[in-house]
């Protein structure tokens, strides 16, 4: 799938994972990267280098959308760099239906 002003970027959070959707605007084509995940195991996300090239690729392509996922990767980039072990603070925890209880409740 090709990303350009045609498509549609969206952070998209389900009960254990947060994802990085592209969808075209005709809605008929969707392509996601799952980029943070909440379980048992405590907290993941993919890795520094792989969350600031996604930046940079929707950065320079500017889809539908764009402002408000750089918003959260470059928030979740900053995160990492200064406090790598408390992935429980992103910004990608309020995507997370049920929101930090449910994280709090994972990891406890």
């Amino acid at each position: 799938m090709t990303l350009d002003r045609r498509a549609h970027v969206v952070l998209r959070g389900n009960d254990v994972r947060v994802d990085l959707q592209v969808e075209r605007r005709n809605g008929w084509r969707v392509a996601g990267i799952p980029l943070y995940a909440v379980g048992p195991w405590g907290v993941a996300a993919q890795p520094l280098e792989l969350m600031k090239a996604l930046a940079a690729e929707v950065r320079s392509r500017r889809p539908y959308g764009a402002d408000r996922v750089l918003a959260a990767l470059d928030r979740h980039v900053a995160l990492v760099r200064r406090t790598p072990d408390r992935l429980d603070l992103s910004p990608f925890a309020s995507q997370i239906k049920g929101r930090m209880a449910r994280i709090v409740d994972e990891l406890s």
